[in-house]
């Protein structure tokens, strides 16, 4: 019996929650569990059921696995996990996967020591975490994670609609959070000035008093060329992604980069802030453009350029505009997939 962490529902961390299932299903005989650390909520999928219990119902059912597969787990809630390995989890292999590029290391040492193995998603995260493997720490390995999204690579020829530009963008729950009214005002700026550009948004967290209300005035201007939806299901995102000709992130904290991978494998070029994965998956004027905010690791000290509307829309506008990127975004297709159920398998197998 395998069991799966995953904090959320709808964005790249139960993406890939499912991802690790369904590679465990693949290459494995046993059971497989999704687990919210949380309340009770759920998350869907139709390659099969998903069970859902909360902390209260863990730990009966826990003695019986045989591995534990951490994804995306608040730092806070590893003294939880500390508790499960001295007590009920003694015989289990306890794997996490992290999504932080960056914490204290004394912290990253202690956390990485409740594990057998780190699998980790990105080479930002990967860093953060060699720093430690070789301290006290009695963590077997660090593995990269080979990512893929089990989607066939689609070529494009050209625009989706004629002499229009039509721009899908996926605003998480982070986006919305920090840089909503950041993002609406780029989309003003942007809808006056370039009137071939229609907007679909896809947002996972509502938006504030304010910015619904700022929302209501750009639908009231634009109505033929802006739509505000909530995020589908992730196996649903690829239907948006081929229906438009651009995807842009618009998220200044990102952990895995899954919206980026898929929207290249759906011949999408990417509009995306110059930060890892994103810098570690597309490649600029090839795949996509990366817009420069030189911020390393926080956010909260970001410079003025962060906040600088004008550089964005620059950047915005030349993106859109370029037509010779669609001769380049075919990305080649390669073993990854392979690669990530090897990865599993490894840690997994009976």
């Amino acid at each position: 019996m395998i069991y799966i962490y995953s904090p959320y529902r709808r964005d790249e961390t139960t993406y890939t929650a499912l991802r690790v299932a369904q590679a465990a299903l693949e290459t494995t005989n046993r059971e497989v569990f999704i687990l919210p650390n949380g309340p009770k909520a759920g998350v869907a999928s139709p390659f099969w059921d998903t069970h859902v219990l909360s902390r209260i119902n863990l730990l009966p059912a826990i003695l019986s696995a045989t591995s534990i597969v951490h994804i995306g787990v608040d730092p806070d809630y590893i003294n939880m996990i500390k508790h499960y390995r001295k007590t009920v989890a003694k015989k289990c292999t306890q794997i996490l996967v992290p999504l932080w590029h960056s914490t204290r290391l004394d912290s990253v040492a202690t956390i990485q020591s409740f594990f057998d193995y780190c699998v980790v998603p990105t080479q930002a995260i990967k860093k953060t975490f060699t720093q430690c493997v070789y301290g006290k720490t009695r963590t077997k390995k660090l593995i990269q994670l080979p990512w893929d999204t089990r989607m066939p690579t689609t070529k494009r020829k050209g625009r989706v609609k004629k002499n229009v530009i039509k721009v899908c963008v996926v605003v998480d729950s982070d986006a919305v959070s920090n840089s909503a009214s950041f993002i609406l005002t780029v989309l003003d700026e942007l809808l006056n000035s370039h009137g071939h550009l229609e907007f679909t948004v896809l947002h996972s967290k509502s938006f504030t008093p304010a910015d619904k209300q700022a929302i209501k005035n750009l639908l009231r201007d634009f109505r033929a060329r802006l739509t505000f939806r909530a995020m589908p299901a992730l196996e649903n995102i690829a239907t948006d992604f081929h229906n438009h000709d651009w995807v842009w992130l618009a998220s200044r904290k990102v952990n895995f980069g899954a919206f980026a991978t898929l929207a290249t494998t759906c011949g999408c070029p990417v509009l995306a802030w110059d930060i890892a994965p994103y810098n570690e998956i597309i490649t600029n004027d090839e795949t996509g453009v990366l817009v420069p905010c030189e911020v390393k690791t926080n956010w909260m000290q970001a410079p003025a350029v962060i906040h600088d509307t004008s550089n964005f829309v620059k950047y915005a506008s030349l993106a859109f505009s370029h037509e010779k990127i669609f001769e380049t975004i075919a990305v080649q297709s390669d073993d990854s997939p392979s690669k990530f159920n090897d990865t599993w398998c490894d840690l997994l197998a009976p």
